[in-house]
């Protein structure tokens, strides 16, 4: 930042990450000394949005500095699959780490008492016949996280697992190596529920291309970025 400065450039814009809530820090302290200079400086709020509001990476803390939080897109070019006439927009695991190809095949969702459950327990399990085909599970990550919700339906006979997020847009998910894992909106997974309880044998017909989709979450704060009060 020094060097900027005493090299003439007129603006410094950087991306840094690190929430600490703490203006008096010495990057936010030195940007305010910078601007008081005749500098314009433009730094990320960073990727701390999970942490709550305020945790803002030390560079767009100042009085006079700007802080510049993600949004995310109004469109996105997604795969996507096709069940019960409803087209739904994916991101798959980074373990299983491509486009996912599987047959047609029906889905079992994991509800017990009614309601859709997050696939972290074998009891979840428990007079469902999953072998063959594919589970659908709440990406609740409170209990247990991606790769043990994959491993479990694997164990279980199953050829794939989707995992309808909580919130809006989709989940980044690690998954388990080799083991097709899907994330998909909460909207849309609401859709397939829906389609489902109309006809359970629908089937999940994966498509081979990407399509421009409306993410459910679009135009608004990712949910990984900081972000504070105007």
């Amino acid at each position: 930042m020094e060097m900027a400065f005493n090299d003439g450039m007129d603006i410094i814009n950087m991306s840094l990450g690190g929430g600490s809530s703490f203006k008096e820090n010495p990057t936010a302290a030195l940007a305010e000394k910078l601007i008081a200079r005749g500098m314009a400086l433009a730094g990320a709020a960073g990727n701390d949005g999970t942490d709550g509001v305020w945790m803002v990476s030390d560079t767009g803390l100042g009085d006079h500095a700007t802080s510049v939080a993600s949004f995310d897109n109004l469109f996105i070019y997604l795969y996507s699959f096709t069940y019960g006439g409803v087209k739904v927009p994916y991101n798959w695991s980074s373990g299983y780490g491509k486009v996912i190809n599987l047959p047609a095949l029906p889905i079992v969702p994991l509800i017990v008492n009614g309601t859709l459950s997050d696939g972290c327990d074998q009891s979840t399990y428990a007079g469902k016949d999953v072998k063959g085909k594919i589970v659908f599970a709440l990406g609740d990550i409170t209990r247990c996280k991606s790769g043990g919700r994959s491993s479990l339906a694997s164990q279980n006979g199953a050829a794939g697992i989707i995992s309808q997020a909580m919130g809006g847009g989709m989940d980044n998910l690690a998954g388990i190596d080799g083991f097709p894992m899907a994330s998909i909106q909460k909207v849309d997974g609401d859709k397939m529920l829906a389609a489902w309880k109309a006809n359970a044998k629908n089937t999940v017909t994966w498509e081979g291309k990407e399509g421009r989709f409306s993410i459910d979450n679009a135009g608004a704060p990712s949910d990984f970025s900081s972000f504070g009060l105007d």
